[in-house]
């Protein structure tokens, strides 16, 4: 038998081997929680409020807990403000309505003092506020996602 032979002969015996021992070890399953996202006392996946309470609450921490009160610990999260805009047709100079949007994603709670600020100044009625692409951890180290929380200004 030839050293090319050989050595084949090896890395298939090797590869089944693994490949066997890996299907005896199921892998570990773990239960989820049933988790809340929310903001201040606003809290649901998608929820309607008035600009006032929008302004308020939107320098407070984002809080993610399960279904006992046991707070959960955010790793990363994206957040979109979707707010009204104008837009001028170059061609006849009219005016017309059309939204814009602001996103990032951010590895602390609270919003930082530049977006707060921001959407405290510019916040209008038919605005919206989101968080998404949650990832909490809880005290043994497992990440995993949350709910997302979507604001509807009114």
């Amino acid at each position: 038998m030839t050293l090319f032979k050989k050595s084949l002969l090896f890395f298939v015996l090797i590869g089944t081997l693994t490949s066997t021992h890996a299907q005896k070890t199921p892998a570990k399953k773990i239960k989820l929680p049933k988790l809340t996202t929310s903001l201040a006392n606003v809290s649901d996946s998608l929820v309607t409020i008035n600009v006032e309470l929008a302004r308020s609450i939107i320098g407070n921490p984002l809080k993610v807990m399960d279904d006992k009160m046991k707070q959960y610990k955010i790793l990363y999260y994206d957040f979109l403000y979707k707010r009204k805009a104008v837009k001028e047709d170059e061609k006849t100079g009219k005016i017309s309505a059309t939204t814009t949007i602001a996103e990032d994603h951010f590895t602390t709670s609270p919003l930082p003092a530049l977006w707060t600020n921001i959407i405290k100044d510019q916040l209008k009625s038919g605005e919206e506020l989101y968080f998404f692409d949650i990832i909490v951890q809880n005290d043994k180290g497992a990440a995993m996602y949350a709910p997302n929380l979507k604001i509807l200004i009114q």
